[in-house]
């Protein structure tokens, strides 16, 4: 066989095998066709009119069907703005005030006082979240909404006060998303379920997937608080509060997924859901140290997993975690079990070369495994 190279317009070479008769044999990487293929495609005007010339497209289609696809789903931005960093910024000082920096204040006001500035604020929230809602500004009413979603239960927790449930009522502020009281009781649980059921109602009427990351949050604390107590003779102290989260993050896992499979990212609620699930499981899993050699390697064999399974679902976030405990356990076995091995940074150079090999195999076949993934887990209509 015998390789020549043909240039192309771009000035890139590509070889091209031939046999010894001369004639062009068959490239060796498999041909995936466009109904196996379902990655997504990016579609531009120009690639319209080329198949409008091409009378794939009656003419004049390309422009209305460019034109519906438009007002069917406008344009994400892919640029990190300025103006973004003053959403975040003030949406970021508004829950603070609500819950962390309240505790400053909450002496000062009586019961009613309090709630009754907490119901104004919620107010003015949610009537800019509707205004920039309407007027198409997705991100600062979503952040306007998740002010709504920390307020409400701030509101009631002042009812509760003024009504007598808790024992002194200018005692510092109990914030139901940070402080773990030593018995579960309603007036908790209260507050937890109205701040979830704010939340719903916020997905529900602004369809933002951004809301996905407080609510999901909210719900892992709801669970690890109640949990706590109903499972307070199942181990004891941090170590319980790692196991019942990585419990609850790995039930989100499922819900995301579900998510996944349900709305096929349009919009993608399930995004914010896999990072704050991952978030919450991994983190326990890596602070659960078993304080075994087999325990630690498989941790790494799960963090491999992770990082096999990001692009097998198209999500980021899975290989993010799993390279973060793939190098900290290859950092335990360099400065801890073979601090003075002077051929493990050698071996460990040759297995990565290795690795490196087996993505140029795994390159060959990635669409047809990543599809057949996907089809398995349902993730594909």
């Amino acid at each position: 066989m015998v390789i020549i190279s043909a240039e192309y317009a771009s000035g890139q070479i590509l070889p091209i095998p031939l046999s010894p008769q001369g004639t062009m044999m068959p490239h060796t990487t498999p041909v995936t066709t466009p109904e196996q293929d379902t990655r997504p495609r990016q579609l531009t005007p120009q690639l319209l009119s080329a198949a409008e010339q091409q009378q794939l497209l009656q003419p004049g289609q390309a422009a209305a069907l460019w034109q519906f696809v438009c007002q069917q789903a406008p344009a994400p931005s892919s640029r990190f703005t300025i103006a973004q960093v003053l959403y975040t910024l003030g949406g970021l000082l508004a829950i603070g005030a609500m819950t962390v920096f309240m505790q400053q204040s909450w002496s000062r006001f009586g019961p009613l006082t309090y709630s009754a500035l907490s119901a104004a604020l919620l107010l003015i929230a949610l009537l800019l979240a509707e205004v920039l809602h309407r007027r198409r500004y997705p991100l600062p009413a979503a952040l306007c909404a998740t002010v709504v979603m920390l307020t409400a239960p701030l509101i009631l927790l002042g009812l509760q006060m003024h009504w007598g449930w808790w024992d002194d009522p200018h005692t510092r502020l109990p914030l139901f998303y940070l402080d773990y009281p030593g018995m579960a009781d309603r007036r908790w649980l209260s507050l937890e379920v109205l701040g979830l059921l704010s939340g719903l109602a916020m997905v529900w009427r602004y369809r933002a997937p951004l809301l996905m990351l407080p609510l999901s949050l909210l719900l892992w604390v709801t669970l690890l608080h109640n949990a706590l107590d109903l499972l307070s003779w199942w181990h004891s102290g941090w170590r319980r509060q790692c196991l019942l989260s990585l419990l609850i993050g790995v039930g989100m896992l499922g819900i995301a997924g579900w998510l996944d499979h349900r709305y096929r990212r349009q919009p993608d609620y399930a995004h914010w859901w896999y990072v704050s699930a991952l978030t919450i499981s991994w983190t326990s899993l890596t602070l659960l140290d078993s304080h075994s050699e087999l325990g630690r390697f498989i941790y790494c064999l799960l963090n491999l997993g992770l990082m096999l399974l990001g692009p097998l679902l198209n999500r980021r976030v899975f290989t993010l975690y799993g390279t973060l405990g793939v190098f900290a356990y290859f950092g335990y076995l360099a400065w801890s079990l073979f601090a003075d091995s002077t051929l493990f940074p050698f071996i460990l150079c040759a297995a990565g070369l290795l690795v490196i090999g087996l993505g140029v195999k795994w390159q060959q076949h990635e669409v047809a495994i990543a599809n057949w993934v996907r089809r398995r887990l349902h993730l594909d209509a």
